[in-house]
């Protein structure tokens, strides 16, 4: 766990941390996800081997 990253933070309405340009779009991704209902599931990103040490997963609806 990174403390210095729980430390920092903020609970804002989701329709601003969406509309916030700082925000990168993976982190968004997931929470039209969650807001969406759609299921994630386990892929690979080529560079991120090998499988066992990265873990991804993407929206499919």
């Amino acid at each position: 766990m990174q403390e210095e990253e729980i430390s920092e933070c903020l609970w804002m309405p989701v329709s601003d941390f969406l509309d916030n340009r700082s925000v990168h779009d993976f982190n968004k991704t997931i929470v039209n996800a969650s807001i969406k209902n759609y299921s994630m599931k386990q892929v690979t990103i080529d560079g991120y081997e090998p499988p066992e040490r990265y873990e991804f997963f993407g929206v499919s609806d």
